[in-house]
């Protein structure tokens, strides 16, 4: 049994949307920042959304269940809108016999930086390749966001948005992927049922959530009130892409905002400060480097980034693990 989305006698639909009930209205409540989820979720055949929305989201609604093989509750036009209406509880912990991937983009590395074995030593890298299965001849590019575009869609990179690659945030684009355009996180989750995440440099785009009337300010990115990272998450973030849960910066340690994002939501918003060029001690005597100044966290540490990954994704296997041995 359960539901991806109920409805009440307004037609005003609630749906389990990125782990919370959220109403069919509010995803289509801005047409110029939500215009991607609104056709995900709430299409409205072309017309005006204020005109049609009663009549296609229960369309969308069903849809939606019906695409991702969850079970569909059939709408009816029930007296008042459900009570603290609860996601459905999955009790099935079996696994039929998929295996669990973790999947690792190291950045900005060459062929000649793994195989020549007698300038670094990588006893478990070279563990790895032992035990699996080594690639010789697949292609990649030698910059960074093209390379994420490439393995999370399989694409070449000038087949997404951006022949040259989607960036980041402060580009104010949309990210590299094309409409109709699936990631590997989409197809785990959608159709095989995985539990998906992502963490670590983001830097395929998104755009910066804004409040109705305001316009991008890419100056000041994290402090600008009419920037609404108090109410909604980076668009076209990884939670758009097929993950579940994420926690993300935008360009990881070259460049700003120095700050993490979980789900999509901005943390430590009011802790803001200005961040300059140059090397920063840390309260751990380390040294924090910030090559380009832009806005962050006061507590951004540069030297604890890859710590604070592998902590995070040590926490989401292990709470995986515990639901869904």
């Amino acid at each position: 049994g359960g539901s991806c989305c109920v409805d009440d006698a307004d037609f005003e639909f609630h749906m389990n949307w990125r782990s919370r009930w959220r109403k069919c209205g509010y995803i289509a409540n801005n047409i110029k920042q939500l215009w991607k989820r609104r056709q995900t979720y709430c299409e409205d055949n072309g017309t005006s959304y204020n005109a049609k929305i009663r009549k296609n989201c229960p369309y969308a609604c069903n849809l939606k269940c019906n695409v991702t093989n969850k079970p569909v509750m059939v709408p009816t036009t029930s007296p008042s809108p459900p009570n603290n209406p609860m996601p459905p509880t999955n009790n099935n912990n079996n696994n039929n016999g998929r295996p669990n991937i973790l999947l690792i983009l190291a950045d900005d590395v060459g062929t000649g930086d793994v195989y020549t074995m007698d300038k670094v030593q990588m006893p478990n890298l070279n563990a790895l390749m032992g035990k699996g299965i080594k690639f010789t001849d697949a292609h990649s590019t030698p910059l960074c966001a093209p390379s994420r575009y490439m393995l999370l869609s399989g694409n070449y990179p000038h087949r997404g948005r951006n022949p040259n690659g989607t960036w980041n945030m402060i580009q104010g684009d949309t990210n590299q992927f094309m409409d109709g355009q699936v990631s590997i996180a989409q197809v785990l989750k959608e159709s095989g049922g995985y539990d998906t995440f992502m963490a670590g440099k983001y830097h395929i785009g998104g755009r910066v959530p804004l409040k109705p009337g305001a316009v991008l300010n890419k100056n000041n990115l994290l402090s600008d009130d009419g920037h609404d990272w108090n109410n909604q998450p980076l668009f076209d973030g990884p939670q758009d892409i097929g993950f579940g849960k994420s926690y993300m910066t935008d360009e990881g340690i070259q460049g700003g905002p120095y700050s993490w994002f979980r789900n999509g939501y901005l943390e430590g918003r009011d802790e803001v400060v200005t961040w300059q060029v140059g090397d920063h001690v840390t309260a751990s005597g380390g040294t924090s480097i910030i090559l380009n100044s832009n806005e962050g966290v006061a507590s951004w540490d540069s030297t604890l980034y890859n710590q604070i990954l592998v902590k995070e994704t040590e926490e989401f296997m292990e709470e995986h693990l515990q639901k869904r041995p």
